[in-house]
């Protein structure tokens, strides 16, 4: 079930684990499978042969005569016979109950490690946007500069300056709204 460890990802992995001690539908689920194991064997009980036993004592005491002491135990077994498999049905019902809530617990804890790996992949893309953008800059800052110059000393025209402005501004005024996606995404892991 922790398919998320093929991503060798620690801090995925801590992530997931924490959404899943901390996820109330999954505390649900497993509040409901402990429920339907009881249930499951209390029904599985019924299904067994029981024995009882008791015991009192008794003692009588008058002023004219000696006490009088008196014990009784007792044995009690039942057992009902399950002709026509009423209770091994019981039994059998709860039992697919029982495993049927299982699934479901696990339902529950597979969706939200999904979620959170997707939010996470999600970031991890996010991040690597931005380190492109900031490189793309730095690549488009040196590309203004030596247009600049190469403007200066008359080998290029104004037009290619301002596109490689341009070209530079538009990069630059990107990387607010990617360290903005960033942050978002981060809050949604936590």
């Amino acid at each position: 079930m922790r398919w998320w460890g093929d991503f060798h990802d620690p801090l995925l992995s801590q992530l997931i684990e924490q959404a899943i001690q901390a996820n109330t539908s999954i505390r649900l689920a497993q509040a409901a499978l402990q429920q339907a194991r009881a249930l499951r064997d209390v029904k599985l009980a019924s299904a067994l042969p029981g024995v009882m036993l008791s015991g009192s004592a008794q003692r009588n005491q008058t002023e004219s005569a000696d006490g009088n002491n008196s014990f009784r135990a007792g044995l009690d077994a039942r057992w009902e016979l399950d002709v026509f498999g009423a209770v091994r049905s019981g039994v059998n019902a709860s039992e697919a109950d029982t495993l049927a809530t299982q699934a479901s617990l696990q339902d529950v804890q597979v969706s939200i490690a999904a979620e959170v790996a997707l939010a996470f992949i999600q970031l991890r893309g996010q991040q690597a946007q931005l380190a492109i953008a900031r490189s793309n800059l730095s690549s488009q800052s040196e590309t203004l500069q030596l247009t600049d110059w190469r403007a200066q000393a008359g080998l290029v025209t104004s037009l290619e300056v301002e596109q490689a402005r341009a070209a530079s501004a538009q990069t630059s005024a990107q990387i607010p709204a990617l360290a903005a996606n960033i942050a978002k995404t981060r809050h949604s892991l936590t």
